[in-house]
């Protein structure tokens, strides 16, 4: 069992900029230079019994789990740059994540990687024996390359089931509940056969403990992304699982203030129109109320993506708030003059529900839906707007305290936000300022 009340808070990742337009390799700068091991034979038997202890370990637990053995490892490394990156990837290995923390007080490299499979893994293995006699041929490293990489190494094991808590399992620890949701991020293969497979490994792992695949998983660069129904004995499970990146309580929205949607404000009779080339805005948040009055004229299209509420009505008041801030900036200001001067239209996507005070049934805040990733809900949102009016510019006024950035791996609803703005030639806006004095991750680029 996970004593989720002792661990402490996962360390940081070191991010690499991933070259756009082929690979250019430059003179790397100088860095603190790995010292020989003083016995190298000793040292590579070490590391090598350690590489086959967790292969075996990798194999039992998959023999647990009732799935096949698979090739991911940990390695520790004293230090780690573009050379010994390239020396993992002459041997087969993809980095999947690359975390920076301090072991006994010194600076060390925790590195996730996947082996493409079991002639790469045993590769791995074969530069040990020839890095333990000190020999000078080539065998699919440089002896240089070779040494620098194993010098540095000081560790090889599998992923922990620590490592694989998300920050709201973390902070509130397991649901005291016979059955809840939970967000499960799994590595993604290269191939569309290896995704396939997974897909349906994954299906009858959940399914055989009594859990279900809530809706249709999301597929990003790096990740594959369900939303999955459980109980106690599926998240253990989860944890202890080598496919799986993070396991998570599904997100929830900072809470923000409900506002009265038909607050008496002076208004002209007519409003102007928005100006020829005004452009057009898509507002993601929990819709908006077309008919209110700052807003005739304005609204282009209004959809809901599973929001849960089966209308693009906003019930809650935050989405109509966004979309008027949208429509005329500051909106003080255009009350002091009594000038309202609309400035693009609107598209509204509503993926946000408002949750109702169940002591008086007044507003509450505006959440997410239980059964589908936020991720696939936004990805729906971006595309069907871009697709269907041709809008480009998308405003996620959405906040996550527990969802800033603070070490471990990328995020995935950052990198599914990067792949759209790529794919689609897209700008996308997000709320950054709403976090008081965050705390920014240590890294080298």
């Amino acid at each position: 069992m996970i004593d989720f009340g002792r661990l402490e808070q996962l360390p940081h990742v070191v991010l690499q900029r991933e070259p756009e337009h082929g690979e250019v390799r430059s003179r790397p700068s100088p860095r603190p230079g790995v010292k020989p091991r003083s016995n190298r034979k000793q040292h590579a038997v070490h590391m090598e019994e350690q590489t086959a202890k967790s292969i075996t370990e990798l194999a039992r637990i998959r023999s647990i789990l009732r799935v096949d053995p698979d090739r991911l490892l940990v390695l520790r490394l004293e230090t780690f740059d573009e050379n010994q990156r390239e020396a993992l990837e002459r041997l087969g290995a993809s980095v999947l994540e690359e975390l920076k923390d301090e072991l006994e007080g010194r600076a060390s490299f925790k590195l996730i990687v996947q082996f493409s499979d079991k002639q790469d893994l045993e590769k791995f293995r074969t530069e040990f024996r020839t890095y333990s006699d000190s020999k000078v041929e080539e065998v699919e490293l440089p002896p240089k390359m070779r040494e620098k990489l194993l010098d540095a190494l000081n560790s090889v094991s599998t992923v922990k089931a620590t490592e694989r808590i998300g920050p709201r399992l973390l902070r509130f620890g397991k649901p005291n509940l016979e059955a809840f949701f939970l967000d499960v991020d799994i590595w993604n293969p290269d191939s569309q056969k290896d995704y396939l497979d997974l897909l349906s490994e994954v299906r009858d792992f959940v399914e055989s403990r009594g859990g279900q695949i809530a809706h249709d998983p999301l597929r990003i660069p790096s990740m594959i992304l369900f939303r999955v129904r459980a109980n106690p004995q599926l998240l253990e499970d989860l944890l202890q699982y080598d496919q799986v990146s993070l396991v998570d309580l599904p997100p929830v929205p900072d809470p923000e203030d409900s506002f009265d949607l038909l607050q008496p404000i002076e208004i002209p009779e007519k409003l102007p129109p928005v100006p020829e080339g005004g452009g057009l805005v898509c507002v993601v948040d929990s819709g908006v109320v077309a008919g209110h009055p700052l807003l005739r004229g304005v609204i282009v299209a209004t959809e809901d993506f599973d929001s849960g509420e089966g209308s693009p009505v906003d019930q809650n008041g935050h989405g109509t708030q966004v979309a008027g801030l949208v429509v005329y900036g500051e909106i003080a200001r255009r009350m002091q003059g009594n000038e309202w001067l609309p400035q693009v239209r609107i598209c509204s996507a509503k993926v946000l529900r408002n949750s109702v005070n169940p002591i008086d049934g007044s507003n509450g805040v505006a959440i997410f839906p239980d059964e589908k990733r936020v991720e696939s809900q936004l990805k729906q949102a971006i595309e069907h707007f871009h697709n269907a009016h041709g809008c480009r510019v998308f405003n996620l006024s959405i906040g996550r305290s527990d969802g800033v950035y603070s070490g471990g791996r990328q995020m995935p609803w950052a990198e599914l936000m990067d792949q759209l703005a790529r794919d689609l030639d897209v700008v996308i806006v997000v709320s950054a300022g709403n976090v008081a004095d965050p705390e920014m991750p240590e890294a080298t680029s």
